[in-house]
């Protein structure tokens, strides 16, 4: 389903809104972080198995995977974001060992290699459909909403100054729209019909199966409630007992 998406991603403006929006989301999540020492780097994340220094690595991985994707479409080549998980995996595991400073400095520049990056995507006009993940394609005007998921939510597992009841109202609403497109059409999880206090709606899990109910609150409650980073806690419907484990936690 790509509805959510659509009713928030109308025009190019509402993509210019969303860039703002990913700036400030990376702005805070620096602010945050350069305030902590090398021990609390090594400090456990929200994420299990991970620490601080694991997510912050991935966010920068991420922000680099996004800025090579682009970079191969405008030269006429897309490809996926991740060419291989294993990879990925490794590079996160040894850049997790260094000191704040080489961390901070990664995330600060991997960041504004991106910006710059979709400052070029924007140019161009550039929206095909391109593979995120296997199962997942989604235009290239809309991967700006997929990065502001990922800082704004690992900002959250970095446990250093930003929970899920604090994300901005309208950044809730982008990224429930965005979890919702991720979850539309996966046979792995139950079909659930969303709703929230602020309009957005939406379906997760197989489209072909009968809905075995509603679940219904606040957008960023929604969010980390979808995305496995909180409880049903304050959402309304029998099937918030279902745990979303249809998501790749880190």
């Amino acid at each position: 389903m790509t509805e959510p998406l659509r009713e928030l991603l109308p025009d190019q403006q509402s993509i210019a809104r969303l860039r703002v929006c990913k700036r400030e989301a990376t702005q805070a999540l620096l602010g945050d972080t350069i305030r902590l020492g090398d021990d609390q780097w090594q400090e456990p994340s929200l994420l299990p198995g991970w620490t601080r220094a694991h997510v912050a690595t991935h966010v920068a991985r991420n922000a680099e995977a996004f800025t090579d994707a682009i970079e191969a479409l405008l030269a006429g080549r897309p490809r996926p974001l991740y060419r291989s998980r294993a990879r990925a995996d490794e590079e996160i595991e040894v850049g997790s060992r260094r000191t704040g400073l080489d961390l901070q400095i990664d995330l600060d520049t991997t960041a504004g290699r991106l910006n710059a990056a979709f400052d070029a995507l924007d140019a161009s006009g550039i929206s095909m459909p391109v593979g995120l993940t296997e199962r997942l394609r989604v235009p290239a005007g809309w991967w700006v909403v997929a990065r502001l998921s990922e800082v704004v939510l690992h900002h959250v597992d970095l446990h250093c100054g930003l929970s899920i009841e604090a994300i901005d109202a309208d950044v809730a609403a982008w990224l429930l729209g965005w979890e919702l497109f991720r979850g539309s059409g996966d046979a792995a999880i139950p079909p659930v019909e969303v709703a929230s206090d602020s309009g957005v709606h939406g379906r997760v899990g197989p489209l072909d199966r009968r809905s075995i109910g509603t679940v219904s609150g606040g957008d960023a409650l929604l969010v980390g409630w979808l995305s496995g980073r909180s409880e049903a806690t304050g959402l309304a419907g029998d099937a918030a007992q279902f745990v979303p484990a249809w998501l790749d936690a880190h």
